[in-house]
C-alpha cells in the first residue's frame, strides 16, 4: 500500500512539471512573435514571412495587414497581405517606379499560372505582364526589354513578332545581358553554306542568288527582313532570265504576301518562265488566260499554254486541256470547240497519272454520250435524263435551258410524266 501511494505522488509530480514546462514554452513563443512583429514597425521589411510555408516572400507589406495564424506549427499569411503588396506594388508602378513596373509584371506573371489568384483578375494577367514590361524596359531597364522580348518571342501576352522580339533582345544585349545575347544568336541562319553562297550571290551568279533567295525565304519567320532579302535576290536571278526565279517571284506577285500584290506583274513574270519551258508556269499562264486575271481573257492563248505543259507530261494542264475540248456541254469547256477525240486523249493521259478528276469526267462523258445516242433513238427515258443533264442536274455538265426544254418536252410528249413535271417546275414550257 504504501508503495502504491508513492508511486501516485510521484505521478502527480511527473504531469505537473510537463504541465508547467508547455506553459513556459507556450509563453516564450508569445513573447518572440510579440518581439519580431515590434521589430517591422508600421511598414517594415517582411522579407523572412513565409507564406503558407512554401517558402514564397512578402516584402512592403504593412504589418497591421498581416494575420497571423497557427496551424500545424506553421505560419500563414492571410490574402490580405497579398492584396496589399499588389496596390502598394502597383500604385509605386504608376507612379513610374521601374523596379515596381517589374516587380507588378512578375506578380502577374505568377498570378497567370495560380489558381489562388483568379479572384483578383479574370482574364488578361500575362496581357498586363506585357503591359508593365513595356513600360519599364521603355524606361531603360535591360532586365525588362529581355522579359519584354521573351514574350513576342513566344506569343505569351502579345501576339508573336519575332521582328519585336528581336528589337528588344538587341536592347537588352547592348546593355550587357547575356541572356539576351544567346537569344539573339536564335535569329541567325544556321545554314552551314550561307556564307558561301551569299558571297557568290553578289558576285553575280543567278544560281547563287536563286539559293540564296531560298535559305532567307526559309528563314523568314525569325525577322522581317529576310522576307525582303529573299524578294531582292529572287528579283536578281529572274532579272539575268532564270526561269525558276521568275516563277517564284511571279508566285509572289500573285499571292502578295512578302511583296505587293500585282497580278499584271504575276502574269508577265509567269509568262517569261513559261516561255522558257518552265511546266508549272504554262499551266499558271494557261489558267490566267483562261480566268481574264492579269491578262485580257483569251481560249485560245490558254489552250496553247496547258498543250505545251500537258506534252511536257504535266497532269493538271491534262486534265484542264481536256475538259475545254469538252466544249459546252460540260463545265470547264464553255466557249471551247468540242473536240472529243483531243477531250478524251488528255483525260485519259491524265487519268492514267492519277488524276481522279478526269477519271470521274470520262465517266459523266460516256455517260452523255450514251444518254444522247439513246435519247436520238427515241427513248423516253433517255430523252428525260438528257433534258436534267442540260439542267446539270447530276454536275459537272454545261447548263443549256433551250436544250433542256426541248429534250424534255419530247420525253413528256411520249407520256413521260416526271418529264411533264420537271418542265412546270422549271418553267421551261
Amino acid at each position: 500500500m504504501r508503495t502504491l501511494l508513492i508511486f501516485a505522488v510521484c505521478f502527480l509530480a511527473c504531469v505537473f512539471v510537463c504541465v508547467c514546462d508547455a506553459a513556459d514554452k507556450n509563453k516564450r513563443m508569445r513573447f518572440n512573435e510579440q518581439k519580431e512583429a515590434s521589430s517591422f514597425g508600421g511598414f517594415g521589411n517582411v522579407s523572412n514571412v513565409t507564406i503558407d510555408g512554401r517558402g514564397r516572400k512578402i516584402s512592403g507589406a504593412n504589418i497591421s495587414d498581416l494575420i497571423v495564424t497557427e496551424s500545424g506549427g506553421k505560419k500563414e499569411i492571410a490574402e490580405k497581405t497579398e492584396d496589399s503588396v499588389f496596390l502598394q506594388t502597383k500604385k509605386s508602378a504608376e507612379a513610374g517606379n521601374v523596379a515596381s513596373q517589374i516587380k507588378l509584371a512578375e506578380i502577374y506573371i505568377r498570378r497567370s499560372s495560380d489558381a489562388r489568384w483568379r479572384r483578383f483578375i479574370v482574364n488578361g494577367d500575362l496581357v498586363e505582364a506585357a503591359a508593365w514590361y513595356r513600360k519599364a524596359a521603355e524606361q531603360g531597364s535591360s532586365d525588362a526589354q529581355y522579359e519584354l522580348g521573351e514574350m513576342y518571342y513566344y506569343g505569351r501576352g502579345v501576339n508573336k513578332i519575332s521582328d519585336e522580339a528581336f528589337k528588344w533582345f538587341e536592347k537588352s544585349a547592348e546593355q550587357g545581358n547575356i541572356e539576351a545575347r544567346k537569344m539573339l544568336k536564335k535569329f541567325e541562319i544556321k545554314d552551314p553554306f550561307f556564307e558561301q553562297t551569299k558571297k557568290s550571290a553578289e558576285a553575280g551568279y543567278a544560281e547563287s542568288q536563286l539559293a540564296l533567295g531560298k535559305i532567307y525565304y526559309e528563314h523568314k519567320e525569325l525577322k522581317k527582313d529576310y522576307a525582303a532579302e529573299a524578294v531582292k535576290w529572287y528579283k536578281e536571278a529572274a532579272e539575268q532570265g532564270l526561269a525558276e526565279a521568275q516563277y517564284i517571284l511571279a508566285s509572289m506577285y500573285s499571292a502578295g504576301r512578302e511583296i505587293g500584290r500585282n497580278y499584271t506583274e504575276a502574269a508577265r513574270w509567269y509568262e517569261n518562265a513559261a516561255e522558257q519551258g518552265h511546266a508549272e508556269a504554262q499551266y499558271t499562264t494557261g489558267g490566267l488566260y483562261n480566268a481574264d486575271n492579269g491578262v485580257k481573257k483569251d481560249r485560245a492563248e490558254a489552250i496553247k499554254w496547258y498543250t505545251r505543259a500537258a506534252e511536257q507530261g504535266h497532269t493538271k494542264s491534262q486534265y484542264q486541256l481536256g475538259s475545254m475540248y469538252l466544249g459546252s456541254e460540260f463545265s470547264g469547256g464553255e466557249g471551247t470547240e468540242k473536240d472529243l477525240a483531243e477531250a478524251e486523249k488528255w483525260l485519259k493521259r491524265a487519268s492514267a497519272r492519277g488524276d481522279k478528276s478526269a477519271k470521274q469526267k470520262l465517266e459523266k462523258v460516256a455517260f452523255f454520250e450514251q444518254t444522247k445516242k439513246s435519247a436520238e433513238a427515241g427513248n423516253a427515258e433517255s430523252q428525260f435524263k438528257l433534258g436534267k443533264i442540260y439542267l446539270n442536274q447530276y454536275g459537272g455538265f454545261g447548263y443549256d435551258r433551250d436544250k433542256a426544254a426541248a429534250w424534255l418536252k419530247k420525253s413528256a410528249e411520249q407520256g413521260h410524266k416526271e418529264a411533264e413535271e420537271m418542265l412546270t417546275r422549271n418553267m421551261l414550257k
